[in-house]
């Protein structure tokens, strides 16, 4: 089959930048969309990051890497409890998961008030 601009308004792709060339050049009219998972996934391993480097200095976000991972409505009461107490704390990490809840929040915006969702 033969592509065409004409084929395709938007492509769909993982978030990895030696994609984007090629559907750049085979693809010069569509609008690149990078799929849910992987921004998700990729905010994850950024919150991790945060809590990993600030729980050196800070003993109370130690044990706790899935208790930030996880949807807060997924966490039993005892870890759920534990989490509000926490992030409630003046940190990076929960700066960082403030940013992935609205970021997980985001799919579930109407796509006119998306861009100004996410700016705020």
């Amino acid at each position: 089959m033969k592509f065409t601009q004409k084929n395709f308004g938007r492509v769909s792709m993982d978030v990895c930048p030696s994609y984007i060339p090629g559907t750049k050049q085979y693809f010069p009219a569509s609008e690149i969309v990078f799929d849910h998972f992987h921004v998700i996934k990729m905010m994850n391993d950024t919150l991790d990051r945060i809590r990993r480097k600030e729980s050196r200095e800070n003993e109370i976000i130690k044990h706790a890497r899935q208790d930030w991972l996880k949807n807060s409505s997924d966490l039993p009461d005892k870890e759920r409890d534990r989490l509000m107490s926490v992030k409630c704390m003046y940190l990076q990490t929960s700066h960082a998961y403030h940013i992935n809840i609205t970021l997980q929040r985001l799919w579930q915006v109407n796509v006119y008030i998306a861009e100004d969702y996410l700016r705020r």
